[in-house]
């Protein structure tokens, strides 16, 4: 089983730094690196037999040598990719299966390509330099950097990434390392193999991020374990909305995304505290807050910007309209600019593996003697409760505390929306859906007081007068719209109240 970290060098000028990393010459005892060129077929069926059965076969050659190679069905998650893998030195950049005869692979790769012949789908060359680590927990771990290019047809795409080989030892030294790698140098965690980044060139796959599988709670398992488990999944979701925010930063949806799985990863960790046994939370949670508070302007200007298009599709101004859309548009390019270059420099690596190597550490309290259902219940039900005393003639609280009401309700969804299958009954789907309601409710009370502040710091006294003339229409709309809040607010808040009411007498 090969157990390896994939990080992307996001700069191409950093990449002698990194060859040359002091921390990496402390680790191999001196040794410079060893160069090895590569080049490399993948091979599949006319009809991508292979693909369809999740088999990587390629032959490669490492200098003079000749390796084949098959790969099976992997598990990748944040860019730890673990799968069987078996090698065979052969005489011929031909296919030729038989070389894996005596190994376990060899009848699924019978099977999956039938009377078939093997064709070249995806190519690719570049040189690698190697280190051999001996870790400070006494991990081996082999270094690998390769820089060059995929190629599918004419087309080509470049390598530039690291690949952190475990060979002896526990996977927490390998992200201890990118870690502190990650510190020094602009590295992303890298999901996708040189072979799928291949079949996405060749258009044979879409580039999208997989879904990660469901969590599954082994039964008997403490509740911190489980709760690991549950905390990485909400990591790996926020590296998969991070990777979708820089492949399309124009769409909206993608930066919502980002958010939403980062506060949901903040709600759960929150929902944690009382299982932490030292004060190292505080620390996770802040590092998180400092990633989704970059993300607020923008989000907040998308929100402006989709305002505005609805007061023009009304038909409701009699006359040409100012031009705060330009205004707005202008503002998005400059914040999008400036997100995606830290972003995509890897500004948040180090604080997706510091967590992880957290998460794996275990810093749960051995007193809580309980499974994550009955854990679950019990917070869940005092923050039900909580809610219900916070939100009392809730249509009439002033902005404030509708805010931190606001807050209260989306950390009680986004917990409920990610553990109820771990919860008894069916009564939790409806309770989501109220709210869902009451959130939304919320944030457009919310919304209308932020504007405000947020347009006139964005337009300032310098802007022209139409640029005004907008923003004064715009605060109106929304000014309007929230007058029928109150009736609104009161509706939603007695949803809440009887689903909840009905999803605690079912527990």
């Amino acid at each position: 089983m090969e157990t390896e970290l994939k990080l992307t060098v996001a700069n191409a000028r950093a990449w002698s730094g990194v060859l040359n990393a002091p921390l990496l010459q402390e680790y191999a005892g001196g040794q410079p690196p060893r160069r090895v060129d590569m080049e490399a077929i993948y091979f599949d069926t006319p009809d991508h037999r292979l693909q369809q059965a999740r088999i990587g076969y390629r032959v490669r050659r490492e200098d003079a040598q000749l390796i084949a190679t098959v790969k099976a069905d992997s598990a990748t998650l944040g860019g730890l990719h673990q799968r069987p893998e078996w090698n065979a030195v052969v005489s011929s950049i031909e296919p030729d299966i038989s070389v894996f005869a005596d190994t376990e692979i060899h009848a699924a790769l019978i099977e999956a390509i039938g009377d078939q012949m093997l064709v070249p789908v995806v190519s690719t060359r570049f040189e690698r330099h190697l280190l051999d680590l001996k870790l400070p927990d006494g991990s081996e771990v082999e270094f690998a950097a390769d820089r060059g290019e995929i190629r599918a047809g004419t087309l080509e795409a470049p390598i530039l990434e690291l690949e952190l080989e475990l060979k002896a030892g526990q996977t927490l030294g390998v992200l201890q390392l990118a870690a502190r790698l990650a510190e020094d140098f602009p590295l992303l965690l890298e999901e996708r193999s040189k072979l799928h980044r291949g079949l996405i060139l060749a258009g044979l796959t879409p580039d999208e991020a997989s879904p990660p599988p469901p969590v599954n709670v082994p039964p008997g398992e403490t509740v911190g374990a489980s709760f690991s488990r549950v905390l990485l999944q909400g990591l790996f979701a926020v590296l998969s909305a991070q990777a979708a925010f820089l492949k399309d930063p124009d769409e909206p949806e993608t930066l919502h995304r980002l958010r939403v799985s980062l506060r949901r990863l903040r709600a759960l960790l929150g929902f944690a505290r009382p299982l932490v046994a030292d004060a190292s939370y505080t620390g996770q949670q802040e590092a998180l807050r400092n990633w989704g508070n970059e993300l607020g302007n923008l989000r907040e200007t998308d929100v402006l910007i989709s305002t505005w298009a609805r007061i023009l599709e009304s038909g409701a101004l009699p006359f040409d309209p100012p031009p705060l859309e330009t205004v707005l548009k202008q503002r998005r390019v400059q914040l999008q600019s400036r997100i995606c270059k830290q972003l995509g420099s890897g500004a948040h690596t180090a604080t997706a593996l510091r967590l992880w190597i957290w998460l794996l550490e275990g810093h749960w309290s051995a007193e809580i003697d309980r499974d994550l259902s009955s854990y679950s219940v019990e917070r869940l039900t005092g923050w039900i409760e909580s809610l219900r005393r916070k939100g009392k003639a809730i249509e009439e609280l002033e902005s404030g505390r509708s805010h931190k009401l606001r807050i209260r309700v989306k950390k009680l969804r986004y917990a409920l929306e990610v553990l109820h299958p771990l919860l008894p009954g069916e009564e939790s789907g409806d309770l989501h859906k109220a709210l869902k309601r009451l959130q939304d409710s919320l944030g457009q009370r919310q919304d209308t007081r932020t504007s405000a502040i947020y347009l006139r710091e964005l337009l300032g006294p310098r802007a022209s007068r139409a640029a005004h003339e907008g923003m004064g229409l715009l605060l109106g709309w929304e000014a309007r719209e929230s007058t029928l809040l109150p009736k609104t607010l009161k509706k939603d808040w007695k949803r809440f109240k009887k689903a909840s009411r009905y999803w605690l007498a079912a527990l």
